[in-house]
């Protein structure tokens, strides 16, 4: 359903009215070993969608290079996140 509203809005370059129905909010993927690959994939979905507030990323296998060069750039895109969690300890 969200994918299909989506589409419609960004047809015409607009946002649904009540977005906050709408969307996954909150992304919780602490101490999951999660590395390279994972964000590469996450970084181009952050880079689009508008309806993600939070994500927490602790305690991965996440390099600083691929924070560097994959998702602080996506970050620069999206509007919509208030808090971003990416401690190792």
């Amino acid at each position: 359903m969200r994918d299909q509203v989506v589409w419609m809005y960004g047809l015409r370059g607009e946002k649904p009215a009540s977005m906050e129905e709408i969307g996954l909010k909150e992304f919780y993927l602490h101490h999951n070993k999660l590395a390279v690959d994972f964000i590469k994939a996450l970084s181009k979905t952050v880079k689009y969608d508008q309806y993600m507030r939070v994500i927490d990323l602790r305690h991965n296998r996440i390099t600083e290079g691929c924070l560097k060069q994959d998702f602080l750039p996506a970050l620069k895109s999206n509007s919509s996140l208030t808090n971003v969690d990416l401690r190792e300890n």
